[in-house]
């Protein structure tokens, strides 16, 4: 019994390590977000979203009807961008996320919306 409680420890212990260095890792991502995301406010929810989560970067639309993004930030952030930009406009509909990971730039300044 003692070397299952052994065990949860050590295994709770490796999670919580473990989450806090994905919350360190910096990452950049340009992300082009395909499908009905222009006209129905998604720039503006990508701007909050990104402003909630901490992460810097821009947003802005493409003449293809496209919305670019890059984004920069703590790994669990921009994981959870993603995954939110998926809900919560009722009107967008994402088809695809195209994603290139780019060397962090260190940049500091506010999310902006172009």
């Amino acid at each position: 019994m003692a070397i299952g409680l052994d065990n949860a420890i050590s295994t709770s212990i490796y999670k919580q390590h473990y989450s806090s260095m994905l919350r360190l890792v910096t990452l950049r991502w340009h992300l082009i977000f395909k499908g009905q995301v222009q006209g129905v406010g998604f720039r503006w929810h990508i701007c909050k979203l990104a402003q909630r989560l901490h992460v810097r970067g821009w947003v802005r639309n493409l003449s293809n009807g496209d919305v670019e993004a890059e984004v920069e930030g703590e790994a669990r952030a921009l994981d959870k961008l993603i995954l939110e930009s998926k809900t919560g406009l009722p009107l967008a509909q994402i088809k695809s996320i195209e994603k290139i990971e780019l060397k962090p730039s260190g940049e500091t300044g506010a999310f902006s919306i172009s």
